[in-house]
């Protein structure tokens, strides 16, 4: 870094020397080349100040700064030429050089050395006024670029700014997340890399702060899970879950070839409460040794509620960062992530669980469409995978619960790792479909799931529907349900008709006829209900054309 500021600014001090031996010969305009001569020194203090402090000084806006003070110091050089006794220009034409035109290469370079002034305040972050506040002047240069100047102050302060403006800071990044321009100057501005630092090794309140800001800019701009995995942002937010979420003992030791891995470890001292300790491992490099650990000294010490936050906010980022990311899925899965999401979703306060019924959700949503992800996270005979599962089924059970519609999700996006003898999750799920119109129409989505074409054992899940009582409180809600409900239980009845029509069950719920009238309800029966809808009628009636009538 040290390099690349020393070849930045190579070229503007140059010019600067040259300005200053330039406007000491000056043989006309003595008073006004004395003016800017004074402003170039103030310049040249600075920049000689800036290569002094290079490893620290702050590279984007350092190109920037230095690209228009390039350009205003060739200028003003140019300009104080014209007054040499020696100029060529002066010796033939003798040329009138305007006032006007004086004031404003002063003005330029006054502009440059305000500037470069601000580029060494943000570099070092330093308050500008008794009373604390940060960067209260903005730059000239913010007239042009107004979003990168805010954006390089806030970076500056979260950097090493008083914790009361680092979270100012935080919520100023996150007021612009919908700003586009913003999200890749961020990127490219090296937020990334201060937000680890954060989570690191900042104090809790503000760890949370910085979690909740990822997860708002990872909601907002796609880009930024691939940035922020790359920055070690998922180890840290990991080893945040689990503190004090995993029984402190060895076993718990994790060992794993994936991108990122958390190990546990029992920091027992005499006299102290064991408090875990969690290392992150960059595996990708294999010339790196060093090791990132999240500061766990004085945790145990905080508020219950800042814990209680600082768990709801990595859970809740950690689900962003998961949402169609096989690799960041991979790297939370082989992490121990999904053990702390079961053990959170049962014994966490209201928002944690919420925020880990969300990941769960996520990452199952992947899961089902990697069957590598699906097979290594997901056995069925896994300890861990039997807790998500019981942990999954046990909150749909509080029917009254809102993690209900999000756990249903996810246990549809698990339907495939289920054995045709695994019938625990089958009932629990039928006995929603008598629930709320959103909660049934979950529980159809995801009853569906097991009994759809594509799944392997789907006969065998059918019949675990029917035998649960499914066909009755399919009929009524295709008959009287809400709207949003309707289609998918006409869905999943289509699936278990033309998987088991020559069920009893089916032919005594008299789902032939339900069918045949819904074959003309072309106005609510559309899309995946229509094309399944013929199928199912068309099997059925090989089986129970003569069965009892007593629907329309």
């Amino acid at each position: 870094m040290a390099y690349t500021v020393e070849l930045i600014l190579e070229k503007p001090i140059h010019l600067a020397d040259q300005l200053i031996k330039a406007a000491d010969d000056a043989s006309s305009f003595k008073t006004n080349c004395f003016d800017l001569k004074e402003k170039t020194q103030t310049i040249a203090t600075l920049l000689h100040q800036a290569a002094r402090i290079g490893k620290d000084i702050y590279e984007r806006p350092t190109r920037l700064v230095i690209d228009d003070t390039n350009q205003v110091l060739e200028g003003a050089l140019t300009l104080v030429r014209k007054c040499s006794p020696n100029c060529l220009v002066k010796r033939l034409f003798f040329p009138k050089i305007p006032a006007a035109t004086f004031q404003k290469t002063s003005f330029q370079l006054k502009n440059s050395a305000d500037n470069l002034s601000w580029l060494l305040r943000i570099s070092y972050a330093v308050h500008d006024g008794s009373d604390g506040d940060y960067l209260r002047h903005s730059p000239p240069l913010a007239a042009k670029e107004p979003v990168l100047c805010f954006i390089w102050e806030q970076i500056a302060i979260l950097s090493s700014g008083s914790l009361s403006h680092q979270l100012a800071a935080t919520k100023s990044l996150v007021s612009y997340t919908n700003d586009k321009v913003c999200h890749r100057e961020l990127m490219e501005d090296g937020d990334c890399s201060v937000f680890a630092k954060l989570l690191k090794e900042g104090p809790m309140q503000l760890q949370a702060e910085v979690a909740g800001a990822i997860s708002e800019l990872v909601a907002n701009y796609a880009p930024f899970q691939q940035h922020f995995a790359q920055h070690n942002i998922i180890p840290l937010l990991l080893s945040h879950l689990a503190f004090e979420t995993i029984e402190e003992h060895s076993k718990y030791a994790i060992t794993n070839k994936s991108t990122h891995s958390i190990v546990v470890a029992s920091n027992c001292s005499k006299g102290k409460s064991p408090v875990l300790g969690f290392n992150v491992v960059e595996a990708d490099d294999p010339q790196s040794s060093s090791r990132l650990s999240v500061c766990t000294k004085g945790r145990e010490y905080e508020k219950p509620e800042t814990k209680a936050y600082m768990k709801a906010m990595a859970a809740k980022a950690l689900s962003l960062l998961a949402r169609g990311n096989s690799a960041i899925c991979k790297s939370i899965t082989g992490s121990k992530g999904l053990l702390c999401f079961a053990v959170l979703l049962e014994k966490g306060s209201k928002e944690v669980q919420h925020y880990s019924a969300m990941a769960l959700m996520e990452i199952t949503a992947v899961a089902e469409e990697d069957p590598l992800l699906r097979r290594s996270a997901f056995k069925p005979t896994s300890p861990t995978c039997k807790l998500v599962v019981d942990q999954l089924v046990g909150t749909i059970g509080k029917k009254d619960s809102e993690l209900v519609p999000p756990c249903l999700k996810a246990l549809g996006n698990l339907a495939r790792i289920f054995c045709a003898s695994e019938t625990r999750v089958i009932r629990p799920l039928v006995q929603l479909l008598g629930e709320t119109a959103e909660i049934s129409r979950e529980a159809c989505i995801a009853l569906a799931k097991f009994a759809c074409p594509e799944n392997h054992v789907h006969v065998d899940h059918s019949k675990a529907i029917i035998a649960a009582g499914g066909a009755n409180d399919l009929i009524c809600l295709t008959y009287i349900g809400e709207q949003i409900v309707r289609s998918p239980a006409m869905v999943l009845l289509c699936h278990i008709a033309m998987h088991v029509p020559d069920s009893e069950e089916l032919a005594k719920a008299n789902v032939l006829n339900v069918l045949k009238w819904a074959s003309t309800q072309t106005h609510v029966f559309r899309g995946e209900a229509a094309k399944f809808l013929l199928k199912a009628k068309s099997a059925l009636v090989l089986y129970q054309a003569r069965g009892p009538r007593g629907f329309p």
